[in-house]
């Protein structure tokens, strides 16, 4: 019984791995929780979120040097893939703007983003 309980297990950890990383940007997305876990960013800080154009805006505090920024581009994202990881590349960082770019990508990729319209 034991065993199969042990073996059930790492089947379990053998898919979600599996799973995860299949999942688009993963290895990114881990790479930015690694960088947190050694110094999470300023809260209220500036956030740049979106495609590759903010990955390879590696000096972009130079830019603002009066302001706090943490730069999350992550490359070929696009718009859902930047809603999919909000909960780990937005909301744990409270910061006070978000500027994100994204849609080439969506369009590239012809993906359908449906808004939801308010009136």
């Amino acid at each position: 019984m034991k065993s199969k309980i042990i073996l059930s297990g790492l089947f379990l950890l053998f898919f979600i791995v599996t799973v995860r990383a299949q999942t688009p940007f993963f290895s990114d997305i881990h790479h930015f929780k690694k960088l947190d876990s050694t110094q999470l960013p300023p809260k209220n800080a500036i956030l740049f979120v979106g495609s590759s154009s903010f990955t390879k805006w590696a000096n972009v505090q130079d830019y603002f040097p009066l302001y706090p920024i943490i730069n999350r581009g992550f490359g070929g994202s696009s718009l859902p893939d930047v809603i999919q990881y909000a909960n780990d590349i937005i909301f744990p960082y409270q910061p006070k703007q978000i500027v994100i770019y994204c849609g080439e990508n969506d369009i590239l990729t012809l993906r359908k983003i449906k808004p939801k319209l308010a009136f």
